[in-house]
C-alpha cells in the first residue's frame, strides 16, 4: 500500500483560515441568551399611577385600587391620638417629621441641594401625570382651595371660605394634588429667599397653612371638613380638569 500524501503547507494554511472565518458566522447563529428583566427602579422613584395627595408638607401619599383618597392616610398619621381633631400641635409635628426626613444631611435646615433632591423625586414626575405645568388667569373654581401667601378667607363664602369667581388662579404643580395651592410647598418656605429653609421658616410656614385650613377658627381641622383637591374634584366628576385653560 503505498503511504498517503501529506497535504501541502498552503492547503493547511487553508484549512486554517476557513475555520477562522466561519467561527464569526456560526456565532451569529446561535440564539441569543435569555435576557432577564430589567432592574427595579428604587422604591419611591418609580411614578405611581394611583391616587397620589400631597400634604401640607410637601409629603405625597399614594393610593392604588379601591382605597380610600390618601388624604385620609395623613389624616390618620398626623392626629397622633387618633380623636378625629388635627390639632395645630399635631399638624406640625408631623411636618417637623418630614422636615427632618428631607433635612438628609442633619444640619438643622433643608439646603438647596436637598430641596432641589425633593423637587426632582417628587414634582419633576407630576409632569407625567399633566400636573407640572400649569398657568394662572385660566378661570375656574379649584372647590374653595386657598392659595398661598394670601390672607385666610373670611368663613361664609364658599367652600373654605372663598367663592368661586372668574379668574380664579389655577393650581400647578404640586397644588393641584393638595389642600392648598402651593406650586413648590418646600421651597416656598424659604421665607427670606437665600436658597435654604431654617427651622424657624418652616415652622412659620406650616402654622400659616393650618390656619388657612382652619376657616373657622376652631383650633383643629377635621377630615371631612377638609377641602377637596382639585384632581379629587376632578375624579369625582365634580369639576372640569384643572388646566390653565379650562373654563366654567
Amino acid at each position: 500500500m503505498m503511504p498517503r500524501p501529506r497535504p501541502s503547507r498552503a492547503r493547511l494554511l487553508l484549512l486554517v483560515c476557513t475555520g477562522l472565518l466561519a467561527a464569526p458566522v456560526a456565532a451569529q447563529l446561535q440564539p441569543p441568551a435569555p435576557v432577564g428583566p430589567p432592574p427595579a427602579p428604587p422604591a419611591g422613584d418609580a411614578p405611581s399611577r394611583g391616587a397620589l395627595f400631597i400634604a401640607p408638607s410637601g409629603e405625597p401619599f399614594r393610593s392604588a385600587g379601591d382605597a380610600p383618597y390618601p388624604v385620609a392616610a395623613w389624616f390618620a398619621r398626623a392626629d397622633s391620638n387618633q380623636d378625629g381633631r388635627l390639632t395645630r400641635a399635631e399638624f406640625l409635628a408631623d411636618a417637623d417629621r418630614y422636615f427632618a426626613k428631607l433635612d438628609s444631611n442633619g444640619n438643622g435646615q433643608i439646603d438647596a441641594a436637598e430641596v432641589d433632591a425633593y423637587e426632582a423625586g417628587v414634582l419633576a414626575p407630576l409632569s407625567q401625570r399633566g400636573g407640572a405645568r400649569g398657568g394662572s388667569a385660566g378661570g375656574g373654581d379649584t372647590g374653595g382651595q386657598p392659595k398661598e401667601g394670601r390672607k385666610p378667607p373670611t368663613a361664609g363664602a364658599g367652600p373654605l371660605g372663598r367663592s368661586a369667581r372668574p379668574g380664579a388662579e389655577m393650581p400647578r404643580g404640586a397644588g393641584l394634588y393638595s389642600l392648598i395651592n402651593s406650586p413648590h410647598p418646600v421651597k416656598a418656605a424659604d421665607r427670606d429667599m437665600n436658597s435654604k429653609v431654617a427651622k424657624d421658616e418652616w415652622a412659620r410656614t406650616l402654622s400659616d397653612r393650618f390656619t388657612m385650613l382652619d376657616t373657622a377658627q376652631l383650633g383643629y381641622l377635621t377630615l371631612d371638613t377638609l377641602p377637596k383637591t382639585p384632581v379629587q374634584l376632578f375624579t369625582m366628576g365634580n369639576d372640569k380638569p384643572p388646566t390653565s385653560r379650562s373654563r366654567r
